[in-house]
């Protein structure tokens, strides 16, 4: 059932709300310094017993960032070094690898198991991961949305922006909870004040369509160039028309078109569909299913 005039005017008086309580910056993890440090130095650390150095110096090999050249198995080399003394993100990291096959078999009983001490030594990622887990029934799990919503509420409550999405996706679907489009709009505002940038579209995504809120192009503007920089199908393909149309900013059809044919090379179908009707389609393959408000 669509939300009431009423409903969605005092939803998004209570998103202003939420937007100024909100407004002081989340603690940053106390081992970003490390980063820094550089590779000598961290595997001198690592290599004399410090377990986040070792789990640094692995995300470094992990991501290929910092000035270290991606190296997988340098990565996991380190990771475990981290995981013999049960450092979370290095756990995860580990999980996050057998799920997706990357860089170890892909193996979700393993990677399960990886969650599962990682959440047990406090890492939020790892909480929203094994919500996933519970949710869809993976890794010898019975799908259980309600136990998933409780390891979204855990790593919500440690600041995982991944988790504050999930948590507010449950919400806004009823997915082991109760439907609640206010508590969903609360746990997306959190998530984008977090700088996480699928909070940021999901409210954006409200404030265009008028969904659960009153609808407002500049808002969702103002979302959607937060978000901008993660190169998002979905976000391209609603400035590209912002943009193209001239809805809550200046016309400029060159920009709206590069946008909106950006999405559709991603395989937006939205964007595909509406250059087909604006007739500046370009030849371009689509992967069917993309649509706003979702979990990506």
């Amino acid at each position: 059932m669509a939300t009431s005039v009423v409903g969605r005017w005092l939803n998004t008086w209570a998103d202003r709300v939420f937007e100024r309580m909100m407004r002081k910056p989340l603690p940053g993890k106390p081992w970003d310094h490390l980063y820094q440090l550089g590779a000598q130095t961290l595997q001198q650390r690592a290599e004399g017993g410090d377990a986040k150095a070792a789990y640094v110096l692995g995300d470094m090999y992990d991501q290929g960032s910092y000035g270290v050249r991606k190296n997988l198995n340098a990565a996991i080399k380190w990771y475990r070094l981290a995981a013999e003394q049960e450092d979370g993100d290095a756990l995860n990291n580990l999980g996050s690898m057998h799920q997706h096959g990357d860089g170890l078999p892909q193996d979700m009983e393993q990677a399960r198991m990886y969650f599962e001490r990682a959440a047990a030594a406090g890492c939020g990622v790892a909480m929203n991961n094994l919500g996933h887990f519970h949710n869809h029934g993976r890794g010898g799990l019975v799908a259980d949305p309600a136990a998933a919503v409780k390891w979204f509420k855990a790593g919500a409550c440690r600041h995982d922006g991944n988790a504050l999405v999930s948590l507010g996706y449950a919400y806004s679907k009823g997915t082991g909870v109760r439907k609640s489009p206010l508590r969903a709009i609360y746990w997306y505002r959190r998530a984008a004040l977090a700088g996480d940038h699928k909070g940021a579209y999901n409210l954006a995504v409200g404030y265009w369509y008028g969904v659960d809120l009153m609808e407002d192009h500049r808002k969702a503007i103002g979302l959607l160039r937060a978000s901008s920089v993660y190169d998002h199908a979905g976000t391209n393909f609603l400035l590209g028309r912002a943009q193209f149309e001239g809805l809550g900013m200046t016309k400029d059809l060159g920009e709206g078109l590069r946008l909106l044919r950006r999405a559709a090379d991603a395989g937006y179908e939205q964007a595909h569909d509406y250059l087909q009707q604006t007739r500046y389609a370009t030849p371009t393959r689509t992967v069917p299913g993309a649509k706003p408000n979702t979990q990506t």
